[in-house]
């Protein structure tokens, strides 16, 4: 079989996998089409060579496949290089295979070659004459001097012996090149033992990456040394072994022989091996080293592949984590269960739960019935199981209780059995939704243990690999080794060709620059300075219009020009690979990691230099730019903890240049007025990209007036002392990430190569003899500290008055002034340590010391206080360790509350996370208070990027949904929740239960809401359970960034607080006392978050900087605490919520956004949908209940819950029937019947139905009276109609009898019973005028009374509720000088006000001598106020310095008339 037919079927195969090798399409196209011209070419000059050089071939044996091989080296695998001593057969069958670009077709498979492959070795020309194909050096010294050399060639034909050279070539030297070796692919092994593989007593080199068990012995220890750490990794890296590659001091093993200055250095062969599989000790995986060259100085380059762990800081986490899983072996059952334990609540949850009663069933195959248990919640769970065991066996003698679990049924959580039963999230979960707790029992040995570590995965090293693979790296970007040693190929083939020709000049330059684009494109499309000052020594070509090039083209007829030329460019492309693999994950490199040059190291504290670096260029910057921005500069500046060290740096402002790329060239030095001595060991270098925008199109007086504006295209945050706290050198390439809106502080501190089109800026560090190393110095010996009373009164003041502000994000100048220089007074306030280090004025080598002493010597923070040094605000890597250490005693609850600012990943679910995460600990803070609010609190998860689960809820319906069964205006009735809660909790028990939960939960809901400013509330994003818990979901926009339609935000209330909701609290329409409740479970839960605002501001400012778009900034943070009002004392607190309360209620905003989301929805809505009722929980048909026979309205009733009015009572007569049924339907009710009937029937075949509309009082008697008749002409034509509207299923559910009618107690039921019975449903008469709740305190001669609640007003003569309003007296007071009074309520008889009056100058020998007279008064036309109610208060009983909160009973009431 031919080369040709060989390429030709293995082609199409070929070129697909190369694809996933990192190479473009394009690029592949463009490699090939250079590597077919060149082929063409190399057959032209072998068939003008004439017959002379088929005498010279070897022979080979056709027939056998058998040849004879010269002893040449074979490729090595990091391992001692064996001798090249011994011949190596060649394999069997004499077919000439040719692969891509010339070389081994095994290529073409994905990954190399996996097995062996026929390949021909290469011929080896006589003195004097030419090899056509590429040469290459030989890695041993001995070979090169002389011996056997021959093979054969991959061409038709091959070179003669004779001297006689092809025309136009040049002379050859004395010296014949040396042989090139052979390409063959290693074969795999076919016993236990690799030859290629070092044998197993051989001592291999250690990787960083590595942690072996019988090597390190980790112990575990009380704390980490990060010191010790670097230490053990520079110890791990010199004990490692040098492998072959760059060697010093004249090591000559395995170095390449200098080769001759006729050709360019050579590309190795593509000679590769399958990666081997990963064991327990060895996880780096390794292939043989490719030879890259010879450069002019002698060294050598190689390509090793390598682990995506080969970061130092990666491999140091990993040998951490070494360290700590040793201390959990997978020996200990208690802690390699293998299976998941149900979670468990703080102490402080548990504590409310104990004593409580808990009714469980539970489940075993061991048993047929259920068992049902009901036991104290402090009972444990082991009690639990041996009281299940004693039923279910009979000798408990021999049976261990730990042999035993018990499991939640439906979930895959176990109980542990040492926890008690109050102490389980699950079981709490069960009472607060009155849920069943059911639980399962079973064996322990039957339990599915899959999830338990095992002896291999204590030996296994940890690795990274997986992870990088998945976060870092979701865009495959980087180019592979194969497909890099195909474009070198490619480049020494293009340079080889332009080396000798003498004819064509522009076509080789043209196809030697397009194989330099190609390989630059594949390394990130960057084009260095050496790359493009090499390239100028050409002409000027189609593919690189640059004007700085080679103006005379004539001097590259010189061959010693064109042999500088490729040197030049061979050396730039080496030096750019070298680039590459030091700053991409490539899974190669061109030294072993495992090697690194030994510096001596400089304290950075003495280094007094300046801190200066090199910019070069932007690269790959995008074509849309050149056409929309001109202008572009860098801004470069220093930052620690986000504090500017000094003032920023800019470059010069430079146009888009096309050279190989479009790019913008700077070439400038940037040097900051900041020594390397003063920099902070956390010190960040910020790069931000500006251009200037070109304006539209236009006349040239239109772009004069147009204003030219700024703007920020990208930006790159890089530390300057790297892991091992050595100060970066040398070129770095860093990734822009695009600044986009919103971005604020999310500053990563690692450059963007997530992203394939990031813009990569070129920048240039110092480099040095010696590593520049900050090491941590000690503390100070002397700290300072003194009792905070012996300061000045005016400095007590002053520094408590800082102290108070509880953040450090809103401490000015002067504060930090004060608070460092008194810093010796603070430390008996523990909690004021964030707000001292704050105020640290520097963080430099020099002034650690006292910092340091400082830190030592303060008390020991809480884990709430110490979580707010984790802030970035300091990064001081010792600081941040004492506070991991003084978090060391936070509870596993606690641990997993704060683990979204403790492992902060950049997902999609953050920010519903973050939200569920502040509420969740806003409940748990309200429970420890013993307020439990009934909150709703679900699970968000993220699994990757763009994926996450929600938890579901069960039993719950948007509020639209429940609002739409009246109408697409049910969000303008206040009927519809109290409804749907009254069908689906039907009895008096179960309502008033759903109600108060009701109530608990809305006031949680107002108050989270408020603080977090969750934004775009409408109908569908809040929900109600059955069972009355409302909750939110959907938290897309907080902080108060309101959706806006148009310039209009649409959230324009504090928070979502409607009509139909009061409607649920009050019981009806008017307010009622229970609306007072809602108001003080308000305003008490907003105060306890308000005690705990430092605890917030620090869970929200640690994630400022993790790319949230809504908190980016000190603005988004300043939203919460505006919104906590930390400054304000509780009753100030209080009235500002009630007004909050009441704007809400009053917001027409609200509910017509709740409409316009309705008519939104109505298009998704499904057209086969049937209407429903709202107040029927289910459906009912004529197949069910039976034929309605006849419909009779009886009579009308007076009710009173939910709401005043009458009711209409009907007779139900059915076939198959004794007997009428009675059930009693709301005017409302019927109209709802009728609204849903049209929606279905046309209104030509439905009776009309009477108006809703009257003139004068609607619930009057008389207006009862005539709806009864109007009602039973409607029903009786209702009941006559055609059959598809008498029988449909919306009339039979309507005159079902719903559960309200044949509860006891009703009209309907009492009828049902006793027809002759006349039932009242009037309010019971008495003579009480209501009680008015105060809150009276007494401090620093200030008398303070709220007025909070009034509560059982009657109503005027004239049945009307009145404007009640309040005034005040301070008796004696002859001369009415202490009246004081609120503002009037509107219409009802059960105010809320929660109103401060306050008397000042009041001595405290006076108080027991005053009254307190309060009056209640109705708000009356022209100034005629009724006397509603009043009373007397001594203030005998007040206690100086306490809160005196009670209700007051009203007195008789009189007729006033008051100006």
């Amino acid at each position: 079989m031919s080369a040709a037919q060989t390429q030709k079927e293995s082609g199409e195969a070929g070129w697909g996998c190369l694809e996933a090798l990192g190479l473009s399409q394009k690029e592949l196209v463009l490699a090939e089409a250079l590597q077919m011209e060149y082929d063409a070419l190399s057959r032209l000059k072998q068939d003008k060579g004439g017959t002379a050089s088929n005498q010279a071939s070897p022979r080979v044996n056709t027939q056998s496949g058998a040849k004879t091989v010269p002893k040449q080296p074979l490729p090595s695998i990091e391992r001692p290089r064996p001798t090249p001593s011994r011949p190596i057969p060649s394999p069997p069958g004499g077919s000439l295979l040719r692969g891509l670009s010339g070389s081994d077709s095994s290529l073409n498979q994905p990954g190399g070659s996996q097995s062996p492959r026929p390949t021909p070795a290469r011929a080896t020309p006589t003195r004097g004459g030419y090899m056509k194909e590429s040469l290459y050096i030989l890695e041993s010294a001995e070979v090169s001097k002389g011996g056997d050399y021959s093979g054969c060639s991959y061409g038709d034909s091959l070179v003669s012996g004779s001297g006689s050279l092809p025309k136009g070539f040049p002379p050859f030297p004395d010296d014949p090149p040396p042989a090139i070796p052979p390409r063959n692919p290693i074969p795999p092994s076919s016993g236990l033992e690799n030859p290629f593989l070092p044998p197993r007593g051989s001592t291999l080199p250690r990787d960083v990456n590595l942690f072996t068990p019988d090597v390190d012995q980790p112990k575990v220890t009380s704390e980490l040394n990060y010191d010790n750490l670097n230490d053990s990794l520079s110890r791990l890296n010199g004990d490692r072994q040098v492998p072959r590659g760059r060697r010093a001091n004249g090591d000559q093993s395995g170095k390449p022989v200098a080769r001759s200055k006729t050709l360019p250095p050579q590309v190795p062969p593509r000679t590769y091996v399958p990666v081997p599989k990963s064991n327990k000790n060895q996880r780096r995986v390794s292939a043989d080293p490719v030879s890259l060259g010879s450069r002019m100085n002698g060294f050598g380059y190689e390509l090793f592949q390598v682990s995506e762990e080969r970061d130092e800081e990666v491999a140091g986490f990993c040998h951490m984590l070494d360290i700590l899983r040793s201390a959990y072996p997978c020996g200990e059952r208690s802690k390699n269960a293998g299976f998941v334990w149900s979670p468990s609540v703080s102490h402080e949850e548990l504590q409310q739960a104990l004593g409580v009663s808990v009714k469980v069933t539970v489940i075993s195959d061991h048993f047929r019935e259920p068992l049902t248990f009901t036991c104290d919640g402090s009972s444990t769970v082991d009690l639990l199981i041996y009281q299940t065991l004693c039923y279910a066996q009979d000798d408990l003698d021999h049976i261990d209780v730990d042999d035993y679990l018990l499991k939640i049924c439906g979930q895959a959580e176990f109980l542990n059995n040492c926890q008690t039963l109050a102490g389980l999230e699950y079981i709490q979960q069960c009472l607060k939704f009155d849920w069943e707790i059911r639980l399962f029992l079973t064996k322990r040995f039957s339990v599915n243990t899959e999830l338990a570590r095992t002896d291999v995965d204590d030996e296994t090293a940890s690795t990274m690999n997986h992870s990088i693979l998945l976060q870092e790296r979701p865009i495959r970007q980087t180019v592979t080794r194969e497909a890099l040693t195909l474009l070198l190929d490619t480049f020494h083939n293009e340079a080889e060709s332009f080396l000798l020709s003498e004819v064509e000049l522009p076509l080789h330059v043209e196809r030697l620059v397009q194989s330099v684009k190609a390989l630059c494109s594949s390394l990130a499309a960057v084009e260095t300075p050496d790359v493009t000052s090499a390239l100028n020594q050409l002409p000027a070509c189609p593919c690189r219009l640059q004007p700085k090039v080679l103006k005379d083209a004539s001097v590259l007829a010189v061959r010693e020009n064109r042999e500088k030329v490729v040197e030049k460019l061979t050396a730039a492309i080496l030096d750019l690979v070298e680039l590459y693999c030091s700053t991409f994950n490539a899974n190669f490199h061109t030294t072993p990691q495992n090697h690194r040059c030994t510096a001596p190291i400089q304290e950075a504290g003495v280094v007094t230099n300046v801190l200066s670096f090199s910019v070069y260029a932007a690269h790959r910057i995008p074509i849309t730019w050149a056409a929309s921005y001109e202008g572009f500069f860098l801004s470069c500046s220093l930052t620690h903890g986000g504090a500017e060290l000094c003032a920023p740096q800019h470059t010069s402002k430079q146009s888009v240049s096309k050279y190989l790329f479009h790019l913008v060239v700077w070439d400038q030095r940037v040097s900051f007025p900041v020594q390397i001595n003063q920099l902070p060991r956390e010190s960040q270098l910020t790069v931000t990209l500006y251009a200037t925008a070109l304006p539209p199109p236009g006349g040239a007086e239109e772009k004069s007036k147009q204003r030219r504006s700024i703007e920020a295209l990208g930006w790159v945050t890089m530390p300057l002392f790297n892991f091992r706290h050595v100060l970066t050198c040398g070129r770095k390439l860093l990734g822009l990430w695009p600044s986009t809106p919103g971005s604020g502080n999310a500053r990563s501190s690692s450059p963007n190569f997530s992203q394939p089109d990031s813009v990569i800026l070129q920048v240039d560090f110092p480099t040095s003899s010696f590593e520049v190393r900050f090491s941590t110095p000690a503390p100070a010996d002397f700290c300072p500290q003194y009792d905070f009373s012996r300061l000045d009164t005016i400095s007590q003041i002053q520094l408590q008055d800082v102290l108070h502000k509880k953040s450090l994000f809103w401490l000015t100048a002067e504060d930090k002034r004060l608070l460092w220089e008194k810093r010796a007074f603070c430390q008996a306030e523990s909690g004021a340590l964030p707000l001292v280090l704050a105020s640290a004025p520097r963080w430099e080598w020099a002034c650690l010391p006292d910092i340091y002493a400082l830190l030592r010597q303060w008390a020991c923070l809480s884990h709430l206080d110490a979580l707010g040094l984790l802030h970035a605000s300091f990064p001081d890597q010792e600081l941040r360790r004492t506070a991991v250490q003084w978090m060391d005693s936070i509870s596993d609850p606690e641990l997993l509350d704060f683990l979204p600012q403790l492992v902060q990943s950049g997902d999609d679910l953050r920010q519903d996370m973050l939200t569920l995460q502040i509420i969740r600990i806003m409940n748990k803070i309200w429970i420890q208070e013993g307020l439990d609010m009934r909150m709703v609190i679900f699970k968000c998860f993220s699994t990757g990027r763009g994926r996450g689960m929600v938890e579901m809820i069960p039993h719950a319906e948007t509020l639209r949904k429940i609002q739409v069964e009246h109408g697409v205006t049910g969000s303008f009735k206040d009927r519809p929740l109290a409804d749907w809660l009254q069908k689906h909790n039907p009895t008096d028990d179960q309502y008033e239960k759903a109600v108060e939960n009701f109530i608990y939960s809305c006031a949680g809901c107002c108050v989270a809401t408020y603080i977090l400013g969750i934004c775009d509330r409408h109908n569908d994003n809040i929900m109600l359970k059955t069972s009355g818990h409302m909750f939110h979901i959907d938290f897309g926009k907080f902080l108060g960034h309101a959706q806006m339609f148009g310039n209009i935000k649409r959230d324009r209330a504090p928070f979502v607080f409607t009509s139909d909701m009061a409607y649920v609290i009050n019981g009806g329409d008017k307010p009622s006392s229970r609306f007072h409740d809602f108001v003080d479970l308000c305003c008490e839960a907003y105060n306890l978050i308000r005690k705990h605002t430092h605890l917030f501001l620090n869970l929200l400012g640690l994630m400022l900087s993790c790319g949230i778009p809504e908190l980016s900034d000190l603005e988004d943070l300043k939203y919460v605490y505006d919104a906590l009002r930390p400054h304000e004392s509780e009753a100030d607190a209080t009235m500002y919520f009630t007004r909050l309360i009441e704007s809400s209620l009053g917001s027409v905003a609200t509910k017509l956004n709740f409409f316009i989301h309705n008519l939104a929805q109505m298009k998704f809505a499904s057209s086969e949908e049937r209407p429903v009722l709202s107040f029927a929980p289910r459906v009912h048909t004529l197949k069910s209940d039976g034929l309605i026979r006849n419909l009779y309205v009886c009579r009308h009733v007076r009710t009173y819950s939910p709401s005043k009015g009458y009711a209409f009572v009907v007779k139900v007569e059915r076939e198959g029937q004794q007997g009428a049924v009675l059930v009693q339907r709301s005017f409302e009710e019927f109209h709802e019947l009728h609204s849903k009937l049209r929606l279905i029937f046309p209104s030509s075949k439905l009776p009309s139905f009477p108006s809703r509309f009257v003139i004068g009082r609607s619930r009057g008697e008389a207006m009862a009276d005539r709806r009864k008749d109007e009602l039973n002409g409607y029903v009786w034509h209702l009941v006559h109609a055609g059959p598809e509207v008498a029988q449909c299923d919306l009339i039979y559910t309507f005159f079902h009898p719903l559960p309200k009618d044949e509860k006891p107690g009703t009209v309907v039921n009492t009828l049902q019973n006793k027809p002759g019975a006349e039932i009242s449903w009037a309010p019971v008469s008495g003579k009480e005028l209501g009680e008015v709740k105060l809150s009276i305190s007494y401090k620093s001669d200030k008398l303070f009374i709220m007025v909070m609640h009034i509560r059982g007003l009657q109503p005027l003569q004239d049945g009307t509720d009145p404007d009640p309003y309040v005034k005040l007296y301070l008796l004696p007071d002859p001369q009415k000088t202490s009246k004081r009074k609120t503002k009037a309520a509107r219409r009802t008889c059960n105010p809320t006000y929660n109103e401060m009056l306050v008397y000042e100058r009041i001595p405290r020998g006076d108080l027991e001598q005053r009254v307190i007279h309060l009056r209640v008064l109705g708000d009356g036309p022209f100034w005629e106020n009724t006397l509603l109610g009043e009373t007397f208060i001594p203030l005998k009983k007040l206690v100086p310095g306490q809160h005196w909160v009670d209700w007051h009973q009203l007195g008789t009431a009189g007729a006033e008339s008051a100006r």
